[in-house]
């Protein structure tokens, strides 16, 4: 990164919770990550994710990610240690290849609000078209029952906006509604009622 104030390379990653870090493990440029217990069925950042979640004093806690951990192997594994696992993901090569092929092929020609879904070794993958399409992992959600989404007040994309021209048809002439939005998207974007891993 060459606007980085500090040139020697290192990252700190850190589980917390309410503006706290509980723990965190080191990386650096020359030397790579710590050295750590590292799991056969995760890669190397999986690895850094269950070590630190297996460090907070309980379980039963739901741990949201962003989409440089995410994965569906990760999902499954933090699931047997009995943490939830919310987080936007990337279209890798074991996220459903449908799934990404409907954001690759389809991001602009979605109505607001279409949610796919398929499971994956009981971790719910989904395509959700907001105002352009999001991906995402959860395994503690379901998109079956009505207590799985929520109103939420949005705010009107702008005119310019990737898929303003989707989007904005639902607001009609106001620049603020309630809208029912699947309830997980809802609580990751606000980061409620769990523990936030960020680098």
């Amino acid at each position: 990164m060459p606007k980085k104030p500090i040139k020697q390379g290192y990252k700190i990653y850190g589980i917390a919770d309410h503006g706290y870090i509980y723990n965190w493990a080191w990386s650096s440029r020359e030397k790579g990550l710590q050295r750590m217990v590292l799991y056969p069925t995760l890669t190397n950042t999986g690895s850094l994710v269950r070590n630190l979640a297996l460090s907070l004093p309980h379980r039963y806690l739901t741990i949201y990610l962003d989409n440089y951990f995410t994965s569906v192997p990760l999902f499954s594994e933090l699931r047997a240690c009995k943490f939830g696992t919310v987080g936007t993901t990337r279209p890798y090569k074991l996220f459903p290849s449908d799934l990404s092929a409907i954001k690759n092929r389809f991001a602009k020609k979605l109505e607001w609000n279409t949610l796919l879904t398929i499971v994956v070794q009981d971790t719910l993958c989904l395509t959700w078209q907001d105002n352009s399409i999001v991906l995402a992992l959860s395994n503690i959600h379901t998109v079956d029952k009505a207590e799985d989404f929520r109103t939420k007040e949005r705010r009107r994309p702008a005119k310019t906006s990737t898929n303003g021209r989707i989007v904005r048809d639902v607001f009609g002439n106001l620049l603020i509604k309630e809208l029912l939005i699947p309830c997980f998207i809802n609580n990751y974007n606000q980061n409620i009622g769990g523990i936030d891993l960020a680098n």
